[in-house]
């Protein structure tokens, strides 16, 4: 006998077309009115919370003396909560937020003393990234709910069809071949919502769900989720079950709940065909794919990559130092931190496909987020360096740390005082050899600072202060070295004789064109790019969710328009030329999606830097908008041969088609990348990595020009109704970072370690007393290792003892065998899960470990003092 299972829910976004705390004051109507009905009505067994755990959290901050009754409720099983801190979007969150989320969200569930939903619940994500499975497996998850990616979406979330799998329940793979059984809510997680309670329309709606579900369901158990988006619980849902049953004689309805629905799901995972990889609706017609997301309100994604490095690469790295030198991480302030980082990865938030009101909060988060990192960081890097010997200093020290397991030679901006009575005028920079670094710098007199003493009151001085400038090469591993600045009489660096319009170093010869755009020569390979980095501008008659050209196409480019173009410097550390242009654009569009006939200047200055020792050009674009309902992009030319594009995603290297299946219809065809996106054939390749930018598109009706979204502005919301969001149009300046590079075909994962470099901002330094007579070294590493393939993704102090954890992952699809030195002071290393539970010991042979990884595999280790 057939049964339907109702589950009643509330699909709730934390802040979406009204802000976080409108939403909250009917989310505690809803807590409320939940707690009374499971008092009163012995029927109303279960209710499901969203798959996360803050909405919890958010009631009790409200109402603090109901805890005891909500924590009852969630022990017996009825409130059924996480296993996420919060619902994602999986592709606008780094990989290691997505693991940080579910690490949090099981933390908190337990804090309450309940079982979370072990499964991973994606119910309204805006597609599914491919490693997902493995990441749930990681933490012992053996299923997963989604509603996007394998079905056509219209409007409003209405279900038009499915291509291809079109079965609710599927397996779903990973790269590596991690799997979990799924449930993807072929009818949306609201086919059961709202029902009548007796009489002829409750007899035919239960009916009705019963013959959509059945139709997709390989089960003889059917699913049917009562709720919605925000809505309250139906308190009458008990009689409507029961007068169901007592009309309808062969199939069982029954209260139940998501863990038991599950349990059937994985137990008959046999029958299911396996999709594999990510899901994002590559199967449709592509449209309503909520993609653009990427590119609505891009400083909101700025702020959340630097948060998110500043976390994960920075305070978190020095801190892991720190607790080997000190036995001191601040584990309790660096969760606080990463709780609130969560709060703005809500999918319709981090998406940036909400009000106004909710952006506004969310720069303040962000802020907040980056304060604390920057504490954090700073506190731990002071506690190490007062501990390190610096007797061999003959000027001022600076120690420079390196985020990445591998030597990094990266340029490097940073200040040094001087107390005012040396009278410095001029530094030079030497390493610890004597050698002496190229280095600019500026100086800053009778500048105001301070220090807070830990033991007194505190203490206040004015010093001369330098920026400084260079290029660290081969940086230590995940760790310090040192740098000598010594005070000198006379200036040391020198402006090199400029070729007009040419910028070039050891590696790379970089021509300007009249236009602003770049034609890069590497001088080994003699490959050679020409067009590179001209604007597009057209307007956008969609919403925050979608991007829409006008209806009269239109389009202007600088390609072949003069430009202004000075060099600003050009020395022994860096070439810098600054590019203006002027484009004439309409201030908006009409009703009928056309360009309005008024225009605006819109002011693009663009800053090409080359380091002598990069192989990157780096740009730094600044837009001063005064337009609206529009999109900018950066549009690179090249002879790139090929039908692949290979974006960095969540721990994977994605290959995607160009051109996509034939059943898509959308002109657009843009996706998403984190950090790096690469063409490349059987010779050469080109790279542009980002600092926050994540929306990218192959032009394949242009010449597979590759196009990178640097700003898009529009009017509204979109989705079920009309919300307008005027801020959202951008209407000021926004600068945006980004570096584009040459490769070698056999050179594809070298160039995608420099992409991980750039992504991960500038090295952090610090000044250092000299004539120190500390204990610790003058140069320090954790761990190194010499693999392009193999990256790292975390280095943290373990969440339940003093010792280490670093996460690696392999990002090739071939096996990979990596050797990796770690520092003698570790005695012994243990293979962990993700959710940092011991599965082996791993041998260690004169200090250094063999890892094997499986294409794609994420791998993480304990190192114990």
């Amino acid at each position: 006998m057939k049964k339907l299972h109702i589950i009643p829910h509330t699909h709730w976004d934390r802040e979406w077309y009204m802000p976080f705390e409108h939403h909250r004051y009917r989310l505690v109507e809803l807590f409320d009115d939940l707690i009374e009905l499971m008092d009163k009505d012995p029927d109303y067994k279960y209710f499901h919370m969203d798959g996360q755990v803050i909405p919890v959290l958010d009631y009790l901050e409200i109402k603090p003396h109901m805890k005891d009754k909500v924590v009852q409720l969630i022990q017996k099983d009825k409130i059924q909560i996480g296993p996420w801190f919060i619902l994602q979007d999986e592709f606008l969150t780094s990989g290691e937020a997505n693991i940080r989320n579910l690490l949090i969200g099981l933390k908190m569930v337990k804090s309450l003393g309940g079982k979370p939903v072990m499964t991973g619940y994606f119910p309204d994500s805006f597609g599914n990234i491919s490693q997902a499975p493995q990441i749930l497996r990681g933490f012992n998850i053996q299923t997963a709910v989604f509603g996007r990616g394998l079905n056509e979406v219209g409007f409003n979330n209405e279900i038009i069809a499915q291509k291809g799998i079109n079965k609710s329940e599927v397996n779903w793979k990973s790269p590596d071949g991690s799997t979990v059984s799924c449930v993807m809510f072929a009818n949306w997680y609201c086919n059961a919502m709202d029902l009548p309670i007796s009489g002829q329309k409750n007899t035919d709606r239960f009916n009705d769900i019963i013959a959509r579900t059945k139709r997709f369901s390989h089960l003889d158990d059917l699913l049917g989720m009562n709720g919605c988006d925000h809505t309250p619980i139906q308190k009458d849902l008990s009689i409507a079950i029961k007068n169901a049953n007592e009309a309808i004689k062969d199939v069982e309805i029954i209260h139940s709940n998501m863990k038991d629905y599950l349990d059937i799901v994985y137990q008959n995972r046999s029958k299911y065909d396996t999709v594999e990889g990510e899901i994002a609706g590559q199967l449709t017609r592509g449209y309503h794919l909520l993609i653009n997301t990427a590119s609505s309100r891009i400083d909101l994604k700025k702020l959340n990559h630097k948060a998110q490095i500043k976390l994960e690469k920075e305070a978190e790295m020095i801190s892991s130092v720190n607790q080997l030198y000190q036995g001191k991480y601040d584990q309790h302030y660096l969760e606080y931190a990463w709780k609130l980082l969560l709060e703005n990865h809500p999918h319709d938030s981090i998406c940036s496909c909400s009000c106004d009101a909710v952006h506004e909060e969310m720069i303040t988060r962000f802020n907040k987020v980056i304060q604390s990192a920057e504490l954090i960081t700073d506190e731990a890097a002071r506690s190490i360096l007062s501990q390190v010997n610096t007797e061999s200093i003959l000027g001022k020290g600076l120690a420079v740390f390196n985020k990445f397991p591998y030597q990094v030679t990266d340029s490097v901006i940073t200040y040094v005082d001087f107390m005012k009575e040396l009278k410095v005028n001029h530094v030079k920079l030497f390493d610890l050899n004597g050698n002496e670094i190229p280095v600019l710098y500026r100086k800053i007199e009778n500048q105001f600072t301070y220090t807070l003493p830990k033991d007194r009151f505190r203490q206040v001085e004015y010093v001369d202060r330098f920026e400084i400038e260079f290029v660290a090469q081969n940086l230590n591993p995940l760790g310090y070295t040192l740098y000598d600045v010594r005070p000198v009489d006379e200036p040391n660096y020198i402006h090199l004789k400029l070729n007009p319009h040419k910028m070039e170093n050891d590696l790379l010869e970089v021509e300007i064109n009249g236009d602003g755009s770049f034609n890069i020569t590497d001088k080994a390979t003699y490959h050679k790019q020409e067009n590179l980095n001209y604007y597009e501008y057209t307007l956008d008659a969609g919403n925050e969710y979608n991007y829409e050209q006008s209806s009269d196409l239109f389009e202007i480019t600088t390609l072949g328009q003069i430009a202004q173009i000075n060099c600003l410097t050009n020395n022994q550390v860096k070439t810098v030329y600054e590019i203006k242009h002027s484009l004439n654009v309409p201030t908006g569009i009409t009703p009928n999606n056309e360009a309005k006939k008024q225009l605006v200047p819109l002011e693009i200055k663009t800053k090409l830097t080359l380091y002598r020792h990069k192989k990157q050009v780096k740009v730094n674009t600044s837009i001063n908008n005064k337009a609206e309902n529009f999109r900018v992009r950066a549009l690179f030319n090249h002879k790139i041969q090929t039908d692949k594009v290979y974006a960095e995603g969540q721990f994977d290297f994605v290959e995607r088609s160009i051109h996509p299946w034939s059943g898509w219809e959308n002109p657009s065809n843009t996706q998403r990348f984190q950090a790096f996106v690469q063409l490349k054939d059987q010779s050469n390749g080109l790279q542009i990595s980002s600092r926050g930018l994540h929306e990218y598109e192959v032009l394949r009706f242009k010449e597979n020009q590759l196009a990178i979204t640097l700003l898009r502005g529009v009017s509204e919301l979109g989705d079920w109704g009309v919300f307008p969001t005027p801020d959202s149009q951008m209407k000021r300046t926004i600068d945006v970072e980004y570096a584009v590079e040459l490769f070698d075909a056999d050179q594809q994962y070298e160039t995608a370690q420099n992409g991980y470099i750039f992504h991960g901002l500038i090295p952090k330094a610090y000044d250092v007393i000299s004539n120190q007579k500390g204990l610790k070294a003058s140069q320090f590493s954790i761990m190194s290792y010499n693999h392009t393939s193999i990256q790292m993704s975390a280095i943290k102090k373990s969440e339940n003892d003093e010792h280490i954890i670093i996460r690696l992952f392999n990002l090739s699809n071939y096996k990979q065998e990596v050797e990796v030195s770690i520092n003698q002071i570790f005695k012994a290393v243990e293979l962990t899960n993700l959710n940092e539970e011991t599965i082996q010991p791993i041998e260690i042979k004169n200090h250094k470990i063999y890892i094997n990884f499986k294409p794609k595999e994420i791998k993480t280790f304990k190192l114990i003092k």
